[in-house]
């Protein structure tokens, strides 16, 4: 018990760090969001601990949820807002492929050039 509450432990603060810094960018109340995402999170790992299993009705709801939620974050965020690069060096560096060009000297809308791993283009 005291191994897997450690893990969980870990890997919730990850998600919370990770949630903290993207929902920063889009409101002003992260905080807010944080903690109700904390909530969610106790409340989802003590009904899965509670009943080792997810019955089909709490599935479904769960993944509709998320579903929804990222079409809608998808179409509600505009991706020239975010202070972030990584789909501007992959779409520029298929641009270049394309183009029948060297690929690893194109360059990201920061100005920023693709990393040197083949495989982040997969």
């Amino acid at each position: 018990m005291q191994k897997s509450f450690i893990s969980y432990a870990v890997i919730v603060f990850i998600n919370l760090l990770f949630f903290y810094k993207y929902i920063d960018r889009l409101t002003h109340f992260t905080s807010a969001f944080t903690a109700l995402y904390l909530i969610l999170i106790i409340w989802f790992l003590k009904k899965q601990i509670f009943n080792k299993f997810f019955n089909n009705k709490t599935k479904y709801i769960a993944i509709s949820f998320l579903l929804f939620l990222a079409v809608f974050i998808h179409y509600y965020v505009d991706i020239h807002n975010l202070n972030v690069d990584r789909w501007s060096v992959i779409s520029s560096f298929f641009e270049q492929l394309e183009q029948a060009k060297y690929p690893y000297f194109a360059h990201s809308h920061l100005g920023n050039p693709p990393g040197p791993m083949p495989f982040y283009f997969f």
